[in-house]
């Protein structure tokens, strides 16, 4: 009985011996193909060693298989399901292109309303112009070319 070949601690010696396996007794039935079986169990520090030589395939259900009918029935679910969703969706689009040309018609009529309403100072002179200062300048409004009223067009001769 070598102490190196035996990979684990006093905790599970002491429950083999309890259990009346020890592996080093050399008893026929432990023995298998010549080979030892280690016990399986954890590690002080919790580490689990490999379990029994069952493979994931092994243990993988296999997936029952549809019939054409199935799969008909479900592909035509699902058609029926996107064309619903499509049309909400384009109807929920139309609400908004209906509501954002409502508000830019009310946005244009504000504008309109404000212009004709607007009391106008028309400035003649230009040095007022000169003297202003950046944001004064920046806040007048061009309305466009206001006709003087003293104006009179030269006779041609």
């Amino acid at each position: 009985w070598e102490r190196a070949a035996i990979p684990w601690g006093r905790r599970e010696r002491a429950q083999l011996n309890e259990m009346g396996k020890d592996s080093h007794a050399g008893s026929s039935d432990d023995v298998q193909g010549g080979v030892a079986e280690i016990p399986r169990g954890k590690r002080k520090n919790g580490h689990v060693w490999k379990g029994s030589g069952t493979r994931v395939a092994a243990s993988k259900k296999s997936i029952k298989q549809r019939t054409f009918q199935e799969r008909q029935r479900e592909k035509e679910r699902l058609k029926v399901y996107k064309e619903r969703v499509q049309a909400i969706k384009s109807e929920r689009e139309a609400k908004e292109q209906a509501e954002k040309q409502q508000r830019e018609r009310r946005k244009a009529y504000r504008e309109q309303e404000e212009d004709r309403l607007a009391q106008v100072q028309v400035i003649r002179n230009a040095k007022k112009l000169k003297k202003m200062s950046k944001k004064q300048f920046a806040a007048l409004k061009k309305v466009g070319a206001i006709p003087d009223p003293n104006w009179t067009p030269e006779p041609r001769s």
